[in-house]
């Protein structure tokens, strides 16, 4: 188990770069127009980010079960406090990450103006990278 563990580590490390990476580079060489907001290599990059995204879940929710409930009455330890801000941190991504591309992957759907989904995309660009790179760190040193 512990071999599965430090390869899903590595590959939420990995996903974590390249998006981080790409989030950060992609101005350099598209510019935006009103047929290509984006740059189409996030054609390739969103299906490896919400594998990713459903790896985290996974294994942050088992972290957090491992490490117990946070007491109320007792002083806030470090392992269930990481561990909730782990599980619901992907909680978060994924629920916006899904949401914003199944929204780019119908053109019917058209309940939003221009700016929100472009923001949603931010967002998750930002949140994604931290939380999956912390998951796949901590995997990666210790299988935990």
């Amino acid at each position: 188990m512990d071999a599965l563990k430090r390869v899903a580590g590595g590959y939420l490390l990995l996903t974590a770069a390249v998006v981080g990476i790409f989030s950060m580079v992609e101005p350099l060489f598209h510019a935006s127009t009103e047929d290509a907001l984006y740059s189409p290599i996030w054609e390739y990059i969103n299906p490896f980010t919400g594998l990713a995204i459903l790896l985290g879940i996974g294994f942050s929710y088992a972290r957090k079960r491992d490490a117990g409930s946070l007491d109320t009455n007792g002083p806030v330890t470090w392992g269930p406090l990481v561990a909730n801000v782990l599980f619901y941190g992907f909680v978060g991504v994924g629920l916006m990450y899904f949401w914003n591309w199944f929204y780019s992957l119908n053109d019917a759907y058209t309940v939003l103006g221009g700016a929100e989904p472009g923001l949603a995309w931010k967002v998750t660009d930002i949140a994604f990278p931290l939380v999956s790179g912390a998951l796949g760190a901590a995997l990666l040193r210790d299988g935990r």
